[in-house]
């Protein structure tokens, strides 16, 4: 989700430990559809303050 936020490479690899299915999702897209929908964004922001709360957490 952060890379598609700022366009950087990604910030983490994931192993799914079962069989599981992904999508993929164009930056363009994404960018359309928070232009479109500002809903997602506003959902988006508490998301990413926890995750990077998370993160300060483990740097203590």
């Amino acid at each position: 989700m952060v890379s598609l936020i700022d366009g950087k490479s990604r910030s983490a690899t994931v192993r799914a430990a079962t069989p599981m299915r992904t999508a993929f999702l164009a930056p363009s897209v994404f960018k359309q559809a928070l232009d479109s929908e500002p809903t997602i964004a506003r959902d988006l922001l508490p998301l990413l303050c926890q995750y990077l709360r998370e993160a300060e957490q483990r740097a203590d």
